[in-house]
């Protein structure tokens, strides 16, 4: 089921999701997929690398490459600031930083609730949370936050 295929929550009915934004937008990710949450460090870029990946950070001694979503999901721009919030989550057993503007909260979200319409999705967007008072949640998959590309796998596996 997407990005719930990992989802590891007791009740079948009931999925916990993180939720933050980029700029007036709001976005998920399964809670079974979330490392840590931390706050904004230094970002050391790395030379020849896809313009959305920031760089690589140091996480309590591992290196980790920091992927700006602000650009991977085509939001405007801006330099990165220490208000800015690192979601560390896990793809393929590497840990990943995902940069986003703020963390807000951990969501329970029921399948009902869930929209995985394949023609309102896009390869980062696996699903949509359709909450009660008409707010929408767009669910990233990890998974697919980074193109499968020769450059990008090199780029992971050095960390």
């Amino acid at each position: 089921m997407g990005a719930f295929a990992n989802d590891k929550s007791d009740h079948p009915k009931i999925i916990q999701v993180v939720t933050f934004r980029l700029e007036n937008r709001s976005y998920a990710v399964p809670l079974s997929s979330v490392d840590s949450i931390q706050r904004m460090v230094a970002v050391s870029p790395l030379p020849a690398a896809p313009p959305w990946m920031a760089g690589v950070i140091d996480i309590r001694g591992t290196v980790v490459p920091a992927i700006n979503l602000r650009y991977r999901l085509g939001h405007s721009q801006r330099p990165l600031g220490v208000e800015d919030r690192l979601l560390v989550v896990e793809r393929e057993g590497r840990k990943l930083a995902l940069i986003v503007d703020e963390v807000m909260e951990v969501l329970e979200v029921t399948r009902r609730e869930l929209e995985q319409s394949t023609e309102i999705l896009t390869p980062c967007i696996s699903a949509v949370i359709r909450r009660d008072a008409g707010a929408i949640l767009l669910v990233l998959d990890v998974n697919e936050v980074i193109p499968a590309d020769a450059m990008t796998q090199t780029l992971l596996r050095r960390s």
